[in-house]
């Protein structure tokens, strides 16, 4: 899928998060990675040979995308975490603006999502944590 039909999508959408696969189109106004766990749970595989879009993505989004099978990822900010999650598997991204770190919805420090996993070595270890901090 072609980078400007998923950023279209996505700006069309109105949407915090929007998932591409084939002909079916996803979309969600929650913010974080709740909708994302949210279809994890649902379907280990969910994100397979889908396309991505997000407002902002860090280092656990990504990860949580990579863990789904995720093929390509556009975000409107992306984290150098994300990035270099996204390099190591191989996964194509793009992005609007890119940040050392995703802050906080106060503005005052790091994400507590991006922080859960900072220490994560894997999709596998990522998707566990955060299922566990993130109630359903």
């Amino acid at each position: 899928m072609e980078w400007e039909t998923v950023r279209k999508n996505f700006a069309e959408s109105g949407a915090c998060c929007l998932v591409l696969r084939g002909e079916e189109r996803y979309v969600s106004s929650e913010r974080g990675i709740r909708p994302l766990l949210g279809w994890l749970r649902e379907n280990p595989r969910f994100f397979e040979n889908a396309c991505a879009a997000d407002k902002i993505v860090g280092r656990a989004a990504a990860l949580l995308l990579v863990y789904g099978g995720v093929r390509q990822v556009y975000a409107e900010t992306l984290s150098d975490g994300a990035a270099a999650v996204l390099e190591t598997y191989g996964v194509p991204f793009s992005c609007g603006v890119r940040a050392p770190f995703i802050r906080n919805r106060e503005g005052t420090g790091m994400c507590p999502m991006e922080q859960k996993v900072r220490q994560a070595d894997t999709p596998q270890e990522a998707y566990a944590i955060l299922s566990a901090a993130v109630p359903v």
